[in-house]
């Protein structure tokens, strides 16, 4: 399965990049952002990793981790950048 499919499985109907190992879909404000997190934390296909979550009043990075692919909810409230970084599991 490649990472544009593996999103589209998620839900996640966004159009995205590759960039190297990478699939960045960017998001357009906290409200997409605030989506994609309600899809993520209730698919059955990936799991939050609470140990590698990062929440503070600026940033909010997500990880989580399915069977081949990582998917990173990031987000910079200060900036108002807002993106999904999925890359393959090692």
């Amino acid at each position: 399965m490649e990472m544009k499919e593996f999103v589209t499985k998620l839900g996640i109907n966004l159009e995205g990049k590759l960039d190297g190992e990478k699939y960045i879909v960017e998001l357009s404000d906290s409200d997409e952002y605030s989506r994609m997190y309600t899809l993520l934390d209730s698919s059955d296909l990936v799991e939050i990793e609470e140990d590698a979550t990062l929440l503070t009043d600026k940033v909010g990075e997500l990880l989580f981790i399915g069977d081949m692919f990582e998917i990173k909810l990031v987000g910079n409230f200060a900036s108002d950048i807002y993106r999904l970084v999925v890359t393959e599991r090692e």
